[in-house]
């Protein structure tokens, strides 16, 4: 059994409201999540932190309660480390898909069912250090049919029907309300994630109000090893998980000094994969990884897929030991290419990376001015991007900006005059364009 944390392409968080592990294992209320724990991974042992609900939503999100010890409506958006804000800054994606959320980007205390105290990220919505676009606040109505498209991860939040909550009609029994909700919106996903490189997991956020605080908290997808586990977790466990799950340098709160879920995966490789990126670089695009370990690894196959179509094998690459790694692909489709990597040992075993997206088109709409430039320029767009990157045009960083607008002055008056690439990554992903200094 592996001691490390696979790479996943997509990890789906969703959680239910105050019900104890008791009342869900073993329970003939909750058919569906049972059947999941009997395919996957249960955690027997797993513990919300705190009373009451909402600084339970905040640990797990940001490692922290951020000082809120009540479920009263936060008035003030934080700027502390969060795991939006760590995936938007290594270029991957969060989103938050809640039940009920009446439009994109909503901050109302409630609508309907929909409560915000429930929705931990849509605190940090802003442009401000460690905020998050309000873009990343959509109601479920938008979970991708197509599962491809989803964030690098997402937190699935039901209203306070389906989440558990309250006793509601029809079916008027807390437990089978969110255990019939997960199965008719999320099965669809679960069927997919296996064979798919990603993860599912069913959690909640507390008890039933007790002293033992303890929660049953699910996973299942690709990489999970079947069986009933009692090592003692929470909700910093899980984050600590995810965030390495998703190759993060950076871990929000008490997640930095928790360990890792890493008793519960099979075929992980020993091999240690970080920082895979892609962009548009001398008419073609240019891939980058590094290892920070190796064992009794082979290599790695890079495979490429455009948009609607099914992966294929571009190239391959030798194992060089612990090392920098580049892949450049020469002929691209003009749309969106879709890259990962299928890492396999000596012996013959493979694991999947997490895919990568270089964005073909994404650009469109975009223009530098002045563009040459002599010092300074702004980016005419509407869209808003959490960072921009000015690189050489083999692709080696030179200068970095976060959180810039179209009113945003970008200063280069230190760069030397020649032809460089210009990053611009938004919550959809990052594309370039050719940005030249005189």
């Amino acid at each position: 059994m592996s001691q490390t944390v696979p790479s996943l392409s997509h990890i789906v968080v969703v959680i239910g409201e105050n019900t104890a592990a008791a009342s869900v294992f073993g329970n003939a209320n909750a058919p569906y999540i049972n059947a999941v724990a009997a395919q996957g991974a249960a955690f027997t042992n797993s513990y919300a932190i705190t009373h009451p609900s909402q600084p339970n939503y905040l640990q797990l999100y940001s490692g922290s309660n951020q000082g809120i010890t009540n479920d009263n409506l936060i008035l003030t958006k934080f700027t502390t480390p969060n795991l939006g804000a760590e995936l938007i800054q290594a270029f991957k994606s969060y989103t938050t898909y809640s039940d009920g959320l009446p439009s994109v980007g909503y901050d109302g205390a409630t609508s309907g069912n929909y409560v915000r105290k429930h929705n931990p990220a849509a605190n940090w919505m802003g442009t401000g250090t460690n905020q998050i676009p309000t873009t990343t606040n959509q109601p479920f109505t938008a979970f991708p049919t197509n599962f491809n498209n989803l964030p690098s991860v997402c937190f699935v939040v039901p209203d306070q029907c389906h989440d558990g909550h309250n006793v509601c009609p029809p079916l008027n029994n807390s437990v089978k309300q969110y255990d019939s909700w997960v199965q008719t919106n999320l099965d669809a996903y679960k069927q997919w994630c296996i064979n798919n490189n990603s993860l599912l997991i069913i959690t909640y956020d507390e008890d039933d109000n007790s002293a033992s605080n303890k929660i049953a908290t699910v996973f299942y997808g690709a990489h999970v090893a079947v069986g009933s586990y009692a090592q003692t977790i929470n909700h910093y466990n899980v984050l600590r998980t995810i965030e390495d799950a998703n190759l993060l340098a950076s871990h929000a709160g008490a997640a930095a000094t928790s360990t890792p879920i890493d008793f519960s995966w099979i075929g992980v490789l020993p091999v240690s994969l970080v920082n895979f990126s892609g962009i548009k670089a001398n008419g073609g695009n240019l891939l980058r990884w590094k290892t920070v370990s190796e064992t009794n690894f082979s290599g790695f196959q890079i495979e490429r897929r455009e948009d609607g179509n099914s992966f294929h094998m571009i190239g391959n690459k030798a194992s060089a030991g612990p090392s920098d790694y580049s892949f450049f692909d020469p002929s691209p489709v003009s749309g969106n290419n879709f890259y990962r990597l299928t890492l396999i040992d000596r012996d013959g075993n493979i694991s999947i990376s997490n895919t990568i997206t270089v964005y073909g088109n994404s650009s469109s709409g975009v223009t530098i001015l002045p563009n040459p430039v002599s010092d300074i320029f702004h980016i005419k767009s509407e869209a808003f991007f959490v960072m921009v990157q000015l690189l050489a045009t083999n692709g080696s960083l030179l200068k970095s900006w976060n959180n810039v607008t179209r009113n945003s002055i970008i200063d280069i008056h230190d760069v030397n005059q020649g032809i460089y690439l210009l990053r611009l990554c938004s919550t959809n992903g990052c594309s370039t364009v050719k940005l030249v200094k005189k």
